[in-house]
């Protein structure tokens, strides 16, 4: 499969902004020669021999000593002693009082361009896995191989598995789960065999697969309540997900071999837990073995869906091209469409900056646009969300000196 998730870097999360550094301008005063009171020779009235009026010996009627007409000794005829010939008072040729270059002041304060990193979210996601003996039986009728060695493929393929695609992006974790008759004969229930999460776990995930195989039952309710404790335990702070692959419809610890509505009910309700802790709950059927009815009701328990809101999906996989469909549109969707801008937007000011994505404007407060969620996140809308979740975008900001702080 192809590698389109979002990635990003400082290069293309970057906030064009404007801060101001303005020079202050000085105040100079003139002090005057007091008149000396001896004859004027130049027959102006004053006290000199020229025939201006002031009281020094040049033909300007300034009351400095050099001939440029203005009031200070510098000579470059203007009135700020630098030696310029502006009327500012620092030594270059412009006007802009204060810097030593010879570029005309900014009228916006002076402002220049700055950078500002977004932090992206890494998302984690436990990949838990349906272990029970059915998974040993063909794909299909048209798939001789197992549904555990098509699943195996998908996932794990060196050059196009998914779990390969993404270990740079996501925190991959799996948890395999099944039980030995429950908890009839004294073995632990629900069975788990993990490798935790991190970035880069292909190969340890790999090898606990290749090490493991299909047996027994399938306790979906209690193995989603552990893999959610476990989660939560993770201090990772960004967002978490359980992808449940299951061939079956569950039974429980107490009642391992029949699939009882109790057992759909108990899956249901650890998924509506899950929840409401913070961790999305997906859930891939190999095969057709997941009533349609059941699998609706774990995707709207795991998504959170109201009375009233539209189903979440849910992903039946009938080939192992809608299965590896099946986990690139579930990746794609875990990512939050959200950016945390290291400043804080400016109340009030947010509609003065500019989103583009791809090269095209984005709308700020509208459905398919964008908006802030104060002080300092930037969440993507709609079907803009959504073109950042299927594929390689880049993505700027920019905003005016007064909008961000």
């Amino acid at each position: 499969m192809s590698n389109r998730f979002w990635r990003t870097n400082a290069a293309l999360l970057v906030l064009a902004g404007l801060i101001g550094s303005c020079g202050t301008q000085q105040d100079f005063t003139v002090n005057e020669e007091p008149d000396s009171g001896a004859p004027d020779a130049g027959g102006s009235g004053d006290s000199d021999a020229d025939t201006d009026t002031d009281t020094d010996a040049d033909t300007d009627s300034d009351s400095d000593a050099d001939a440029d007409g203005d009031s200070d000794s510098d000579g470059d005829g203007d009135s700020d002693g630098d030696g310029d010939t502006d009327s500012d008072s620092d030594a270059d040729s412009d006007s802009d009082n204060g810097d030593s270059d010879t570029e005309p002041l900014d009228t916006d304060t002076n402002c220049v361009e700055i950078e500002v990193n977004f932090t992206v979210q890494t998302p984690t996601v436990s990949m838990l896995i349906d272990q029970s003996g059915s998974m040993g039986y063909d794909f299909s009728n048209s798939v001789e191989k197992s549904r555990w060695v098509v699943l195996g493929e998908t996932l794990l393929d060196p050059n196009e598995g998914v779990l390969v695609s993404f270990e740079d992006q996501i925190r991959f974790g799996v948890v395999f789960y099944t039980s030995y008759n429950g908890t009839q004969d004294g073995e632990p229930c629900p069975f788990l065999t993990q490798v935790d999460p991190k970035l880069n776990n292909f190969e340890a995930i790999r090898e606990l697969y290749d090490d493991s195989s299909p047996a027994d039952d399938t306790p979906t309710g209690e193995s989603i309540k552990e893999t959610a404790a476990m989660l939560l335990q993770d201090a990772h702070p960004d967002a978490k997900a359980i992808v449940l692959v299951t061939d079956g419809e569950p039974n429980t610890c107490q009642v391992p071999n029949s699939e009882t509505p109790e057992a759909k009910e108990l899956a249901v309700k650890a998924a509506e837990d899950a929840y409401a802790r913070g961790i999305k709950v997906f859930i891939v059927s190999v095969g057709d073995g997941v009533s349609i009815e059941h699998m609706q009701e774990m995707a709207n328990a795991g998504a959170g869906v109201g009375p009233g809101d539209p189903d979440a999906p849910y992903y039946q996989a009938l080939s192992q091209e809608a299965l590896s469909e099946a986990f690139e549109q579930i990746i794609y969707g875990i990512r939050p469409c959200t950016l945390e801008v290291d400043g804080e937007f400016v109340p009030g000011m947010e509609d003065q900056c500019s989103v583009v994505v791809d090269g095209e404007p984005v709308p700020y407060d509208d459905p398919n646009g964008w908006k802030v969620n104060p002080p300092s996140e930037l969440e993507l809308l709609g079907d803009t969300c959504t073109a950042i979740q299927t594929g390689d975008v880049q993505v700027s900001i920019t905003c005016p000196c007064d909008a961000i702080e």
